[in-house]
Parts: structure tokens; C-alpha cells; sequence
């Protein structure tokens, strides 16, 4: 592998790059997450001119983001390797900007059916930013500040779901439990960045397909195991729940988890060849 140079300016376009992305994830952030706080005042009773969407409902709004979501993570990440991930960073956030603009009135006039239209097209769009964000960030930020920038760039993730996961005994909470949790992981997601930085965002792709398919099913889970809203021992069984879910695949993510650098990751040339090992000539001739 040729010695990467360290940059001589202290600072450079990468830390441009970091902060449009980190305002990037911000904005798409913020359009994901508005709808678990916004549907509370849709479906106040106490209110004028709001829904009449039963809890079960409710989850399957929520739960909608998540279908169109988990679909474009693999090809997102293949595309992003293909056509650079800037360009489909803009194509997300403006697409879910002119969906969350369209919302209010498919609500009015479609109804919820409409509403889980919404969510599912900016779920799909979505479904480009993360796998996106590691290509650039791989391509983009020396070896030594791909830890530091890639936590700067998803800090407001966090932050974010910390702010909207205060909302406490209503049909959000298991949504809004569930999102808390996965933001812990941003610190693994880092990993791959560290293990393969020319695949970081079709790895990334791969893994957040499939842990979003978690996302679907916590909300419906919430609405089929709580009864009763207004009772807090139901909702104890959502959170005693979803936390033994993330301590048993943290446990499993730290016993066998690792960040070293692959072989893989390298295009073979022929200086690579040169300095490979038998097993790995005889695996190229074959």
C-alpha cells in the first residue's frame, strides 16, 4: 500500500466537505424523525381539525419510512462508488425537501394512505445519504482524521435523536427508543471505514438494510404489545425489551467485531503481487 502524505493545511476542502455533509445529514435527519412528533399533534382529540388515526395506525405511519428505506441501501452504496457520492447526497435531501412540503396537504386530502405514500418515497430517497456519506468520507479524509471528522459529521444524529427521544408515553416512544438506540452505533459504523475505505459505503449499505428492518417492525411491535397509552408499565415492557435487543448485539458486535485493515480493500497490482504471499498467487492464477 503507497504512504499516504499528510495534508500540509491545517485546514482544507475536506473540512468543507464535513461541514456540508454534517448540515446534509442534519436536514435529512430532521425530515426523518419530524413525523414522530408531528403525528401527536395530528392526532390530538383536544385539538381542531386533526386525525382520527388509532394507534395502529399510527405505527404503520411510522413504520413507513422504513420500507422505502431499507430498499436503495445496497444499491446505494454500489451507485455511490459509481457516480461519487455527492451527487446523490443532493438528489436525497432535495427530494425529501419537496416531499415534506407536499405532506400536509396528501394528509388532508388522501388521507393516511397518502401520508405512508410520503414517507415510503423519502424513505426510499433516504436510503441513498448514509451508504453516500462513507464513500465520500473514505475517499475524502486522511487514515488519521477519519475517526475524528466521520464523529464530527454524525454528531447531530445523535443529537438529534436525543432531542426527539424525550417524548415519553405516546405511539412515538418505541419508534423514537429504538432510533436511540441505533444512534450508539455510529461509532461502529466508523469501523468500516477503518476495515475497507474503497467499500465503505456498499458495506454500510449492506448492514443498514438490514438493521433497518428492525425499524419496520418496532413500531407495529409497540402497537401490538401496548394496550393501553396512558399506562406505564406497558410501555416498561417496550424499553426492557429493545434494550436486551441492543445488549445482546453489542456483546456479539465486541467479542467477534474487528477494524483491521482487509487485503481486499486494495486493487492487486502488480507491486502488490509482487509482495503477496504464495496463497495469495496461486489464488490470483486461479
Amino acid at each position: 500500500m503507497p504512504e499516504v502524505k499528510k495534508p500540509k493545511a491545517a485546514l482544507g476542502i475536506r473540512h468543507v466537505q464535513c461541514v456540508m455533509l454534517f448540515f446534509a445529514i442534519l436536514l435529512a435527519y430532521g425530515m426523518r424523525v419530524n413525523m414522530s412528533m408531528a403525528i401527536v399533534a395530528m392526532t390530538d382529540s383536544s385539538m381542531e381539525n386533526t386525525f382520527d388515526w388509532n394507534m395502529q395506525i399510527q405505527s404503520v405511519i411510522l413504520s413507513s419510512f422504513f420500507w422505502g428505506y431499507v430498499i436503495l441501501q445496497v444499491p446505494g452504496g454500489l451507485l455511490a462508488d459509481k457516480v461519487g457520492g455527492s451527487l446523490l447526497i443532493n438528489i436525497s435531501v432535495g427530494a425529501n425537501s419537496i416531499i415534506s412540503l407536499i405532506l400536509p396537504t396528501a394528509a388532508v386530502y388522501g388521507g393516511w394512505y397518502a401520508v405512508c405514500a410520503c414517507r415510503v418515497l423519502q424513505g426510499l430517497a433516504q436510503g441513498l445519504i448514509y451508504p453516500s456519506m462513507h464513500n465520500l468520507i473514505g475517499k475524502w479524509v486522511p487514515l488519521e482524521e477519519k475517526s475524528r471528522l466521520g464523529t464530527f459529521i454524525y454528531a447531530d444524529d445523535i443529537d438529534m435523536t436525543n432531542r426527539t427521544s424525550t417524548i415519553y408515553l405516546n405511539p412515538v416512544s418505541a419508534y423514537e427508543l429504538n432510533k436511540l438506540v441505533k444512534s450508539l452505533k455510529n461509532s461502529k459504523s466508523l469501523v468500516y471505514l477503518d476495515m475497507a475505505p474503497n467499500f465503505a459505503g456498499t458495506m454500510l449499505g449492506i448492514t443498514n438494510a438490514l438493521a433497518n428492518i428492525i425499524s419496520i417492525i418496532a413500531p407495529l411491535a409497540a402497537g401490538a404489545i401496548i394496550k393501553d397509552e396512558s399506562e406505564a408499565t406497558e410501555w416498561r415492557k417496550v424499553f426492557y425489551l429493545s434494550s436486551f435487543i441492543y445488549i445482546l448485539g453489542n456483546t456479539i458486535f465486541l467479542i467477534f467485531g474487528t477494524s483491521i485493515r482487509q487485503s481486499w480493500n486494495e486493487p492487486k497490482t502488480e507491486k502488490n503481487i509482487e509482495n503477496s504471499t504464495g496463497k495469495d498467487i496461486l489464488f490470483l492464477l486461479y
